[in-house]
């Protein structure tokens, strides 16, 4: 490890960082002098300069929303393909069948809507959510 000085006298050279707390004021100068001394303090921990410290904490920073940016594409994407799934209806199976014809014979508020270009009977109405049926059983 080099014995370099953590401040160097030519501070004014380097890259010029914008600081704003959280609050929106501007840092006092006595906090902007604690700041370069924690980053020296830090960038001689790893072996760096300042400088080279900096750009290390940039790339960081750029690689985090870069893998940020791409977890939100892929859950954007995800959601997208769990909304467009198509209904291909099949055949239907004897439970739907016999569900069908039990809600029919129910007093329930039947909607017509349109599904696959064909017209359908929807039910609809609060006495369902009193309706329990084991479909497994």
């Amino acid at each position: 490890m080099s014995a370099e000085s953590p401040t160097s006298p030519n501070d004014q050279e380097g890259p010029q960082i914008r600081i704003q707390l959280p609050n929106g004021q501007q840092p006092t100068p006595e906090q902007i002098e604690q700041m370069r001394k924690q980053i020296a303090a830090d960038a001689a921990k790893h072996g760096l300069t300042v400088p080279q410290f900096l750009e290390k904490l940039k790339e960081q920073q750029m690689a985090q929303q870069q893998h940020q940016q791409q977890q939100q594409q892929a859950q954007q994407a995800q959601q997208q393909q769990q909304q467009m799934q198509p209904i291909n209806p099949g055949e239907p199976t004897k439970e739907a069948l016999a569900l069908a014809k039990f809600l029919q014979s129910q007093d329930l508020k039947v909607r017509q809507c349109i599904l696959n270009g064909q017209r359908k009977d929807m039910f609809k109405g609060r006495q369902l959510s009193g309706l329990r049926i084991s479909i497994h059983s």
